[in-house]
């Protein structure tokens, strides 16, 4: 309907809206092919992707199962132990720490 209404005037030259459905008609092949592409990206990438997915999924399994197991293992550690270990990340923490620093002084001297 919309064609037979544009396209009279146009041919005659008293407008341009003849145009209308040509661009109409460009659009619509636009968005057409633009789903065949999608479609095919995705089918690709489903095709390639299911080892990815899995991997990842074992990897999230494997976290999640790790963490109840390392909470099982403190759980029965005794307190001495848990202090004495915590001692010891602290000052590896502060020892890393303090090595960063100096890193940054000597950057800061370099760049001086």
């Amino acid at each position: 309907m919309c064609r037979l209404l544009l396209h009279g005037d146009g041919q005659n030259a008293l407008n341009d809206e003849w145009i209308k459905p040509w661009c109409l008609d460009k659009w619509k092949q636009y968005v057409k092919e633009r789903k065949v592409y999608r479609h095919w990206i995705n089918h690709l990438n489903h095709v390639v992707a299911p080892r990815q997915i899995a991997n990842q999924a074992n990897a999230f399994e494997r976290w999640k199962r790790s963490t109840t197991g390392m909470q099982d293992f403190l759980n029965r550690q005794t307190h001495e132990y848990l202090k004495d270990r915590s001692f010891k990340r602290t000052k590896e923490l502060e020892h890393l720490a303090n090595r960063l620093e100096k890193q940054q002084e000597g950057a800061t001297d370099l760049r001086n």
